[in-house]
């Protein structure tokens, strides 16, 4: 079991991905925008259950994913 995060502003195709991978056992935590995730992922660190994977849409409002997964 992996903890996902997953960034997407398509409910639709989080929707789908989310039930994919929670079918397979993945733990998954979703945000609509890296300014969302951005927190998510400061508390998870805090509490020392970092995200094992990023899911992250290429056109995300304000950033793209890829900008957001190099910083």
């Amino acid at each position: 079991m992996a903890r996902v995060l997953l960034i997407d502003d398509h409910p639709d195709l989080r929707d789908v991905v989310r039930e994919m991978l929670e079918m397979n056992g993945h733990l998954v935590h979703c945000t609509v925008s890296t300014a969302d995730a951005r927190p998510v992922i400061t508390a998870a660190e805090q509490r020392n259950e970092p995200f094992e994977v990023v899911i992250a849409d290429y056109n995300l409002p304000g950033e793209t994913g890829l900008d957001f997964l190099r910083t």
